[in-house]
C-alpha cells in the first residue's frame, strides 16, 4: 500500500508536469520541478537532463542549480556539485536549501569539519528543520564523533516523530557499543504500522552488526517500498563490507546505481579544498 501511495503520487505529479510543459515547453520551474521526480524514482540522469535543461530557460533559479547539485551528487562528480551548489547559494543565499546542499558536498568529500559548520548554519537559518539536525548526526557518525551524534539525532526525532530519525538514535547506539539500547529501538520501529519507512536505516542498523541475512532482508524491503534512502547504499560506510556481495551488486543495479560510483572522487575533492 505504501509503494503504491508513492507511485501513485508521483505519476500524478508527472502527469500534471508534463501537460504544463506541453502547454509551454519552456518553463524552467516545471523542468526543475520535474529533475526532483525523476530522481525520486531512481531515473537519475533523465533527472540530470531536466535540471540542465531549466537552468538553460532560468539561469537565475536556485532551484535548478539544487538540483543539478543534487544530481551531480549522486553522479560522485563532486567538483562539479561544489560549483553548482555555490552557484545556487549565491542566487539565494537566505534559503536553508542552498545551505543544505552546500554541507552535503562537505560530507561527501569528507571534509567533515566544514560540513558540519555548514550544517550549523543551516539550523541557524531554520532552527526547527528536523532533517537538519538528522544529516548533522549522520555527519557526526561518519567522522566516528558518535557521542556528538546522539543530540542532533534525538532532536531531529523529537521535531518530526519519524521512523527513520529514530533509527538514526539507533545507529549511534550500536557504534557507541550500547547494542542493548539500540535493538530496543530497532523493535519499537517494528512494531510500528509503518515501520517500512525505515526500512533502509534498519538495514543499515543491522550492516552495523553484522548481520548479513537481516541486513539484505531489510534491503529489499526498502526496494519493495520505493524507498530513496537506497540512493546512497553505495556510500554509507556500515554497508561496505558488503559491496561483493552479489546480492548487493543486483540490488544496485536494480536501483539504478551501477557506474555512478567512482571510490577516488571523494578523495580528488578532498584534496582540492
Amino acid at each position: 500500500m505504501g509503494l503504491a501511495r508513492h507511485l501513485g503520487s508521483r505519476k500524478l505529479a508527472t502527469e500534471a508536469l508534463m501537460k504544463a510543459l506541453s502547454l509551454d515547453p519552456n518553463l524552467g520551474e516545471a523542468h526543475a520541478a520535474l529533475s526532483s521526480v525523476k530522481m525520486a524514482t531512481s531515473e537519475w540522469r533523465a533527472g540530470g537532463e531536466e535540471a540542465k535543461r531549466a537552468i538553460e530557460l532560468s539561469p537565475n533559479d536556485a532551484l535548478a542549480h539544487r538540483q543539478l547539485t543534487h544530481y551531480l551528487l549522486h553522479m560522485q562528480r563532486l567538483d562539479e556539485a561544489l560549483v553548482e551548489a555555490k552557484r545556487a547559494q549565491r542566487l539565494d543565499p537566505l534559503s536553508v536549501y542552498g545551505q543544505i546542499a552546500i554541507a552535503r558536498v562537505f560530507q561527501e568529500t569528507k571534509q567533515y569539519d566544514r560540513a558540519i559548520e555548514e550544517w550549523r548554519k543551516a539550523i541557524e537559518l531554520e532552527p526547527n528543520r528536523a532533517g537538519t539536525y538528522w544529516y548533522l548526526s549522520l555527519t557526526y557518525d561518519e567522522a566516528g564523533r558518535y557521542a556528538e551524534a546522539l543530540a542532533p539525532a534525538q532532536r531531529a526525532y523529537d521535531l518530526s516523530g519519524s521512523l527513520v530519525h529514530r533509527a538514526q538514535l539507533a545507529l549511534v547506539l550500536v557504534h557507541l557499543g550500547k547494542t542493548d539500547e539500540a535493538e530496543s529501538i530497532i523493535e519499537e520501529i517494528k512494531s510500528n504500522v509503518n515501520y517500512r519507512d525505515a526500512s533502509f536505516p534498519i538495514a543499515v542498523i543491522y550492516a552495523a552488526l553484522k548481520r548479513k541475512e537481516e541486513t539484505f532482508k531489510w534491503l529489499e524491503l526498502a526496494y519493495e517500498a520505493g524507498k530513496t534512502g537506497l540512493a546512497m547504499m553505495s556510500r554509507v560506510p556500515d554497508l561496505y563490507w558488503l559491496r561483493s556481495d552479489p546480492r548487493f551488486q543486483d540490488l544496485v543495479k536494480r536501483v539504478g546505481l551501477e557506474q555512478l560510483w567512482d571510490p577516488s572522487a571523494r578523495e580528488r575533492v578532498y584534496q582540492r579544498h
